[in-house]
């Protein structure tokens, strides 16, 4: 009788196990960021596909706008990685075959930790963007637990399940972009630049080899398939800027000798916003709000232009 009832019991668990799995990817999985991003991705066959994408954490999903340049797709997620922008630029060039690629370089996305660890997010569990070996090699664990985790996204995300109760958690994304639009007061955004500041760079951290890794082979990868790649930054507020310049001259060398390396373009516009005026242009401490974003986007648009043409005539 107990035996039976334990067999019944791990039936029934495993049944409600799936049951609340497939709510969860049915209902809820669509609304996290790297999924709603895959789909407007997907759906860019209508609109004439996508030659320009760009790739970078999440100042770069706020920040820009691509409908400033025709055939442009954000693919931009929040804190991504070296290695996930490496496997997105794979999976977007062999859907469109793209013509440029846009990789964030600068201070923030390239020192990691104070270990300097660089991680596949779980997001990519369940995206199938990158390949389980992958994952389970960079985050160091079996591919069995990368495929339980890919088959059964609800494990440890149940609180997910809030996005269906409240729908406002949903910000809007147009091709990849989520504009902010609300800014904060001026000492707000002062005190939280500095904050991020200071957490993200208050401790030694730098480049690693894995990291110099994939860079080369997103480098590679372009090369090989006739992918021009431009690298750019993106715009701080005065406060973030101040905080970190004593990091400018030894750790911007190290990023300088990095491009110099691989004879690339770099659009710098670390100090595009560095004036007190521009702190309406962010609704955190680092990150653009929508003001913000249609201002830097429609200079980007302008600037690349303008950077690649010198850039071909050897004027840079």
């Amino acid at each position: 009788m107990n035996k039976e009832y334990f067999y019944m019991s791990v039936v029934l668990s495993l049944i409600l196990l799936v049951g609340i799995n497939q709510i969860y990817v049915d209902h809820v999985l669509e609304h996290k960021e790297l999924p709603r991003t895959q789909k407007q991705f997907l759906q860019m066959e209508n609109k004439g596909g996508v030659s320009e994408l760009f790739l970078g954490n999440s100042q770069v999903r706020d920040g820009f706008n691509p409908l400033v340049m025709d055939g442009s797709f954000n693919f931009a997620t929040s804190a991504q990685t070296i290695v996930e922008s490496y496997f997105i630029l794979k999976y977007a060039d062999s859907i469109y075959h793209l013509e440029t690629v846009y990789l964030q370089f600068d201070l923030y996305p390239m020192y990691g930790t104070a270990d300097g660890s660089i991680k596949v997010q779980e997001g990519h569990y369940f995206s199938n963007i990158i390949p389980i070996e992958n994952i389970s090699s960079v985050n160091q664990v079996s591919n069995l637990e990368v495929l339980i985790r890919r088959s059964f996204p609800v494990l440890g995300n149940g609180g997910d399940f809030l996005n269906m109760i409240f729908p406002s958690r949903r910000s809007t994304m147009i091709r990849g972009w989520t504009p902010k639009d609300r800014s904060s007061p001026g000492d707000v955004i002062s005190k939280e630049a500095k904050r991020k500041a200071e957490e993200r760079f208050g401790q030694p951290s730098g480049l690693n080899s894995e990291y110099l890794f994939y860079f080369g082979e997103i480098v590679k990868y372009c090369q090989k398939n006739e992918i021009e790649i431009i690298l750019f930054s993106t715009p701080l507020p005065h406060n973030y800027v101040s905080k970190v310049d004593y990091l400018v001259p030894e750790r911007r060398e190290i990023l300088y000798s990095v491009k110099g390396d691989h004879d690339l373009v770099w659009i710098d516009f670390y100090r595009e916003f560095n004036l007190e005026e521009y702190d309406a242009y962010f609704f955190d401490g680092n990150h653009l709000n929508l003001n913000g974003s249609l201002e830097w986007s429609s200079k980007f648009g302008i600037d690349s232009a303008v950077y690649t043409s010198y850039y071909d005539l050897g004027l840079i």
